[in-house]
């Protein structure tokens, strides 16, 4: 190795050319990878979405959902289904377990599962869609137009925005809400059907027979071939009018326009949407897989101001949920961040060695960020929050082995009076193994991340990816370039004064470091009371949680009016909302999105009805806002909690990070109805005694009123008439049925026969509906029927194919945490205990957070067995390891203070930083255990109080310029010096103040453990003697 290190040391100029090269690669690659908001992740989870129209719960449960699910029953790698029977839908969604590797095969086998399911009924026209979870159902941005402008002009200006939207390159898809397709509606009136003795399905089938284009084959003559088209198309709407539906030899005919009247309009709209309280045509754009986020957004952007030239006056653009801001925002603040802290780097490094130096170490922060960029874009990766704070961690550690090459150059050099050349040789000859060793321990320590199980080791798997880079491209720059810029640029001449300030701390060091060996006891002893006495205030007054509530940047605003109210209504009450939203602070308040229909959140959560409602609130950035979101929360709970008429409003804090689930998620599941709904109620009764929980709910509701019609068969058969013609009419006449569909001007028009919009909102006109049977007569209804009204159910779950009641909640996480909720229920029930036929099933953020809990706990165990066993390598001995180890524990003292004296909660993000702190530590431990070995060899004579003493005052200015120029680093991105993201303060915190306390550590700690571990080889030796 040593002729290695002095060809690069020597050849200045290659090394140069070399650094120069991986500063253009990386500047290239960072301005072309794509950013994201997160990474690029396959989730393990599938959604099939089934519509059946016009159909209960029930209905659908029975006709659909039971038969896909008999289907999946036969896929192997499926963990577990959940199901939703609701209104017109059912929606299944699917788990695949963790520990199958082939995934892709799953998903096939799941998608010819679903093709085997042939006999759905008719009403079912599309087949069920497929859509595989991953990333990218995060939405991007959303785009509303709205003022005051007749509907049908503004979908024009809509029509044509939503297909300029589509021709975007990044956009895959488009959610649009409130953008009605257009419809021609038969509107017949049930008394002149009657009159005439009509039926609806008469009405139907006319139509459905008039409209019609067909091949009719093709002709041949001498001179050619021609095709033979039939041509009976509407060629305008008006013209279904004029359809004959009887007619008698006197040329007496019936035509549609005598029994119904003709609008040309739209469908029925289920969800209406708002945009900061004004209705708007909206369209929620989600990009392509691997689509640059703020590229596209900047695209959309770019379009909308186009198109506001042409539009009308009092017509308007708007902007909600804009994520790319979020990310712009990021990268914005490690950028400025990032410069704050390498300057304080290169001020702290030339005040203790030079700036030649200090400017050296420095460039190395940058060529690894370049570098890693580098990899990641030619590996098909983005870059995206978590990859970026993964650079944030790995950026002191980088930092701590260049520090300690550079600072052992810098004593060969002065202390030892060598040549520049032999300087830069012989120090990062002497300390290569250890530096390597670090190296290779910090990759042991987060390369099980590789492997972390669940949704979280799924979404972290960047941060090892990027430290690893990070690590390799550190460590070719700090032994083969950083050495010879350094040995170029040493000239003795100016190093005197400050090597003379030097020793003015140095001598008084190694005087108190003696004291503290001698009671070396005394001192270990003080540090175990310190770190148990941190555990306990942890295991006592603090809380674990993945991702904080307060720093979020999104409210879900959820309500809930009794069954059967009208979308009207609806929006009339949620206007009192609007006004309480409105009313609060510009600075706090971005956006706000109003969905009046329909229950959604984060992560695609979706839920229609009538009823519902949901407001999504955006809120500016943490670092820009008077309040965080638990307090805008707190407020608005309160305030709504005065309006009258909701049967509940519920809050989400969309907290970021991928879709865990609600913090509390329970279902009850079992066949036996009332059991189960028994236990869910109990189960809420007792989830409200625990103080923190909060908007406890379950799906245990009563839906809208249903009119059930009971047939007397006999009767039914004596008239000719069929089941399927019953229901066939009833729908037909309350909901509607597509009889044709012309193309016009680009898009599919449909045309529905349908009862008047007055003789639908009256029950009684059911009853006398008339039905055609077998021999042309026509019946009325209420002749084979009879009529009951009975409360409908919302929705019906499954679990794994069995009915479930989902019992959820939320809560106050400076209070309990969803783990800690969830320890109290299963104290109180036993969840694993059977209950008489029914079980207890966990699941949301409770039950990923013990999964990632556990998953980290044996990260952080394979990960300490590994750097024990490297460790055995590098110092050939079993006792040694311990030294270094026995550090990281005790680095969390500085940790728990700073959290607490913060009030924040430890997280998972906090965990990060830990794990990168001990990288940190055990560098600087590894590097000062195996000097004090070196030492040792060199004066065996020397006692064992003074060469520690001796190797610990030697490393003295390598540990104080490392945790200085590291936490100068991480400290301004805590205190949002150049900005705050919340989202990596955490893990600052963790690591800045963590190291503040570690310097002492690895300074007393370790050397007082060195000597008491050689006290115990000497009693051994004795005792063996």
């Amino acid at each position: 190795m040593e002729t290695i290190f002095r060809y690069f040391a020597k050849n200045h100029k290659l090394a140069s050319l070399m650094t120069i090269i991986v500063l253009i690669l990386g500047s290239y690659s960072l301005m072309n990878i794509n950013r994201d908001i997160n990474p690029q992740v396959d989730f393990g989870r599938m959604l099939i979405v089934t519509v059946f129209p016009g159909a209960s719960p029930q209905d659908v449960e029975l006709n659909v959902t039971n038969k896909i699910e008999r289907e999946l029953k036969t896929v192997s790698g499926l963990k577990w289904t959940n199901s939703v029977s609701m209104e017109n839908r059912s929606e299944i969604y699917l788990f695949i377990d963790d520990d199958v590797r082939d995934q892709e095969r799953v998903k096939d086998e799941v998608r010819r599962a679903v093709d085997q399911v042939t006999d759905f009924p008719p009403e079912v026209d599309t087949r069920p869609k497929i859509i595989d979870l991953n990333s990218s159902i995060f939405p991007v941005i959303e785009v509303g137009l709205g003022g005051n402008i007749e509907y049908n002009k503004l979908r024009i200006l809509a029509k044509n925005l939503k297909r300029k939207l589509e021709n975007i390159s990044g956009v895959s898809r488009l959610d649009p809400f409130s953008y009605r397709a257009r419809e021609v509606k038969i509107e017949v009136s049930p008394d002149k059907i009657e009159n005439y003795n009509i039926s609806l399905e008469q009405i139907y089938s006319a139509i459905q027979n008039r409209n019609v284009r067909a091949s009719g084959g093709h002709f041949e003559s001498y001179v050619g071939q021609k095709n033979v088209v039939t041509l009976s198309q509407f060629k305008s709407p008006s013209e279904v009018g004029d359809v004959i539906i009887k007619s008698n030899f006197e040329g007496i005919m019936i035509r549609v326009k005598d029994l119904a009247v003709i609008k040309d309009d739209f469908k029925k709209d289920d969800i209406i949407s708002k945009m900061n309280g004004k209705l708007a045509v909206s369209f929620v754009v989600y990009k392509k897989e691997y689509a640059d986020i703020v590229e596209t957004v900047e695209e959309i952007k770019k379009l909308v101001e186009e198109e506001k030239k042409f539009l009308p006056k009092g017509v308007e653009f708007s902007f909600s949920n804009d994520v790319s801001r979020i990310v712009k925002n990021r990268f914005e603040i490690v950028a400025s961040n990032g410069a704050i802290g390498l300057a304080l780097v290169l001020v702290l490094l030339t005040f203790f060695l030079n700036f030649r130096t200090a400017f050296w170490v420095g460039l190395g922060i940058p060529i690894s960020v370049c570098g890693v960029v580098f990899l990641l874009k030619i590996s098909g990766h983005s870059l995206d929050a978590i990859g970026l704070s993964a650079i944030v961690i790995v950026i002191g550690i980088i930092v701590d082995d260049a520090i300690i090459i550079s600072e052992n150059i810098y004593r060969h050099y002065d202390e030892l009076g060598k040549k520049p050349i032999d300087a830069a040789v012989d120090g990062i000859k002497e300390v290569f193994f250890p530096v390597l060793t670090t190296v290779l321990t910090t990759m042991l320590a987060f390369g099980p991340m590789f492997f972390m199980s669940g949704l979280m080791g799924k979404f972290i798997y960047i941060i090892p990816l990027v430290i690893t880079f990070a690590l390799v491209i550190s460590l070719i720059e700090s032994c083969f370039f950083l050495p010879a810029h350094i040995a170029h640029g040493l000239h003795r001449s100016k190093k005197k004064d400050k090597e003379n300030w030097f020793i003015k701390i140095r001598n008084p060091f190694f005087s108190f470091i003696k004291k503290v060996l001698k009671y070396r006891y005394v001192s270990i002893g003080f540090f175990f009371l310190a770190l148990a006495g941190s555990i306990l205030y942890f295991t006592h007054y603090m809380n674990f949680t993945l991702f904080p509530a307060s720093t979020a940047e999104r409210i879900y605003l959820r309500t809930e009016l009794s069954p059967g109210t009208s979308l009207k209504a609806n929006g009339e009450k949620l206007k009192e909302i609007e006004f309480l939203i409105n009313n609060i602070s510009k600075e706090d308040l971005s956006s706000y999105v109003t969905r009046i229909g329909v229950l959604a959140g984060q992560h695609g959560y979706f839920r229609p009805g009538k009823n519902f409602g949901t407001i999504e609130i955006n809120l500016t950035p943490f670092g820009k806002r008077t309040k965080s979101a638990l307090e805008i929360t707190n407020e608005l709970r309160a305030q709504t909690a005065k309006l009258k008429d909701f049967n509940s409003i519920k809050f989400e804090i969309a907290e970021g990070g991928p879709p865990l689930g609600r913090p509390i998620s329970i279902n009850v599941v079992g066949s036996d109805d009332k059991k189960r709904k028994a236990l869910s109620l109990d189960l809420m009764k007792y989830l409200g005694t625990i103080k923190g929980v909060k908007d406890i709910d379950s799906d245990a509701k009563f839906g809208k009123d249903e009119i059930h019609v009971d047939l007397n068969y006999p009767v039914l058969s004596r008239y000719g008439l069929s089941v399927s013609q019953v229901a066939n009419t009833i729908r037909m006449a309350i909901d509607g049925m597509v009889a044709t569909d012309v193309r016009y001007q680009d898009e599919d028009v449909d045309f529905r026969v349908i009862l008047d919009r007055k003789s639908r909102l009256d029950d009684k006109n059911i009853s006398n509906l008339l039905i055609s049977n077998n021999y042309g007569k026509v019946i009325p209804l209420k002749k084979v029927a009879n009529f009951t009204v009975e409360p409908g159910v919302d929705e019906v779950r499954h679990y794994d194919g069995e009915r479930s009641l989902n019992v959820v909640a939320d809560v106050e996480k400076d209070i309990i945490t969803p783990l800690e909720a969830i320890k109290k229920v299963n104290a109180h029930y036993n969840l694993t205990r059977d209950w008489q036929g029914m079980k207890f099933v966990v699941g949301g953020e409770a039950d990923e957070t013990a999964k990632s809990v556990i998953s980290l706990l044996q990260t952080f165990t394979i990960s300490a067995v590994g750097i024990y066993f490297l460790l055995i390598l590098l110092f050939n001995s079993l006792l040694q390891p311990f030294y270094v180890l026995i550090a990281i524990p005790f680095g969390l003292i500085g940790v728990i203070f700073a959290f607490a004296a913060h009030g924040e909660p430890l997280s998972f993000l906090a965990t990060l930083g830990i794990i990168g702190l001990a990288g940190v530590v055990v560098n600087d431990s590894l590097v000062l255990v195996d000097h004090i070995n070196q030492l040792r060899k060199e004066f065996p004579e020397k006692e064992i109080i003074e060469i520690v003493a001796i190797g610990t005052t030697n490393r003295l200015r390598a540990i104080i310029i490392t945790t200085l120029t590291t936490v100068a680093g991480l400290l301004p991105l805590a205190y949002g010096v150049g900005g705050v993201d919340m989202f990596m303060v955490p893990m600052a915190l963790a690591m800045g103040y963590g190291l503040l306390f570690a310097t002492f550590l690895t300074l007393v700690l370790v050397p007082c453990i060195y000597a008491v571990g050689d006290d115990l080889i000497g009693l051994f030796r004795r005792k063996d003697s």
